[in-house]
């Protein structure tokens, strides 16, 4: 089930990544965010995030020119 869904439609970087990562950063360990684009090079780049996030790439779906791009997050950074 998707706790959060970023709609991005129309959007180009940054704004799409700063979202994700304001998204990773209040949901909770196992939540699952929904990222809509119609941009390829911003789902390819958030996508590239999850190397860095605590989070896991589930789908990428691709209908209507758009994508939604499915992202779990796994657990929270240590603090520091």
């Amino acid at each position: 089930m998707v706790s959060r869904t970023i709609d991005c439609i129309g959007e180009g970087c940054p704004r799409p990544q700063l979202l994700t990562l304001k998204a990773f950063n209040q949901i909770g360990h196992g939540d699952i965010v929904e990222f809509i684009s119609d941009n390829p090079a911003t789902v390819e780049t958030v996508l590239a995030m999850m190397f860095t996030l605590p989070g896991t790439h589930l789908a990428t779906v691709r209908t209507d020119g758009r994508w939604r791009v499915y992202l779990r997050k796994e657990h929270d950074h240590p603090s520091t």
